[in-house]
């Protein structure tokens, strides 16, 4: 396989690596899918929801996610997390000094 400068494209005749290849699909599906449903209003909850999906689905070896909130009081709360375990982390950092 040949290289390629910053600048150039690669040739249509050399390989694309199969986890890349792999991984820029399933990039794609999930953009196309965020587009489509951020196309209708449903408000940020739902917004974030689809971020934590996406980050889940498409970055290799996440398992599981969420968007934590700094409150003006300190306290830290979890939005959209993808499972229990989210929301307890961040009800552990309420713990912290």
């Amino acid at each position: 396989m040949g290289s390629t400068g910053p600048d150039e494209e690669p040739s249509p005749d050399e390989p694309v690596e199969p986890d890349a290849l792999r991984v820029g699909i399933e990039l794609a599906q999930v953009i196309d899918a965020a587009r489509e449903l951020l196309s209708h209003d449903d408000g940020v909850e739902h917004t974030l929801e689809l971020i934590v999906a996406g980050a889940v689905f498409s970055i290799p070896h996440v398992t599981r996610a969420g968007v934590s909130l700094l409150e003006r009081d300190g306290t830290v709360s979890a939005r959209a997390p993808s499972d229990e375990v989210v929301v307890e982390l961040d009800q552990l950092q309420n713990t912290l000094d």
